[in-house]
């Protein structure tokens, strides 16, 4: 079936009652405890010819087609409706819901408050994750919006978020309360120490600033230790569970709660080619010392100069280089 041929079905799936199209949760796990803290909902096309389809088979056409509005506000109304379900039934839980570029509009203020009044459901449950691409558009329009949909309580999360310059300024710019840190650099965890490096780089970045971080694509034990020690607050994928229907959640949040939480410390990264001896007693002395990872990077920064990579000292970078294995970052602290 042509690209064509299912832009004129999903014209027709969205004319009238929403009826072919359904969301599936996947579980957000506390990387602390274990605990089930919040879903992710994500869209499916019950396609009458195709099946069940997921959101990169026809996303792209609702956006360039002017059909992403429709689409969205039925997902972020359904995915309202659940959560309140989810709260009556004794699972008070975050909530997130995929905004498109399109959906940052003048009106999105005034849609969120209405289905939050709709469906009875605390803004602070709901998280709008959005791509960097919906800070491209209006500067001081977008900035606007957010401020307003801030107000209302409602929380942002940043999907695929980069290094470069222009994302560091987001940061600024825009009330951001979680960074995203994505399933690629996920999976190199515990094999490549690239990914190792720009994982706990975004972490440093997340606490710098009061942000959480949500790892995703999370599918074995040695990752979900990499990241508890690295000081990543929340993860999802399918070591715990996939999205699945909502009338499966209670068959999937029992088998998260049954996944095994790693001992604190129980896998740090790997430490760099080029820490020394000295370089690790240093940090083990301070740390005895009750110094943070932070300060102990700043210390090092001064010091000895530059990290062995030929970047400066980070508070992961710290606990990398510390010569055992338990001790991990201080979440929410300066280190």
């Amino acid at each position: 079936m042509n690209a064509g041929t299912i832009e004129a079905d999903l014209r027709q799936a969205l004319v009238g009652p929403v009826s072919e199209f359904v969301l599936h949760y996947q579980p957000v796990i506390d990387l602390a405890s274990g605990e089930v803290v919040g879903v992710e909902s994500l869209i499916r096309w019950q396609h009458p010819v195709l099946g069940l389809l997921a959101p990169g088979h026809f996303i792209h056409l609702a956006e360039d087609n002017g059909l992403m509005l429709r689409l969205g506000d039925w997902a972020l109304d359904q995915a309202a409706r659940d959560a309140s379900r989810l709260t009556h039934r004794g699972r008070a839980l975050d909530v997130a819901v995929n905004f498109s570029v399109v959906q940052i509009d003048d009106q999105a203020v005034f849609k969120l408050r209405r289905v939050l009044e709709a469906h009875d459901l605390e803004p602070g449950r709901l998280t709008v994750e959005v791509t960097e691409s919906a800070f491209v558009t209006d500067e001081g329009v977008t900035a606007t919006i957010y401020a307003g949909l801030s107000r209302l309580g409602v929380k942002f999360a940043v999907d695929d978020f980069g290094t470069s310059l222009s994302s560091l300024l987001h940061l600024r710019r825009y009330p951001i309360h979680a960074l995203k840190i994505d399933r690629q650099v996920v999976a190199g965890l515990g094999a490549r120490p690239n990914d190792e490096a720009i994982c706990d780089s975004i972490i440093s970045l997340a606490c710098a600033v009061n942000a959480s971080t949500v790892a995703e694509g999370v599918e074995t034990a040695e990752q979900y230790a990499v990241l508890r020690a690295m000081g990543c607050v929340r993860g999802q994928g399918f070591l715990w569970s996939p999205a699945v229907p909502i009338g499966q959640l209670d068959t999937a949040f029992r088998r998260c709660e049954a996944v095994a939480v790693p001992p604190p410390g129980s896998r740090l990264p790997r430490v760099p080619e080029g820490v020394t001896a000295e370089i690790s007693s240093t940090i083990a002395r301070m740390h005895a010392e009750g110094a943070s990872n932070q300060a102990i990077a700043d210390e090092l920064n001064r010091t000895v100069g530059r990290h062995p990579s030929g970047v400066r000292w980070s508070a992961g970078a710290v606990a990398r280089g510390l010569p055992t294995t338990g001790v991990t970052r201080q979440v929410g602290s300066t280190g």
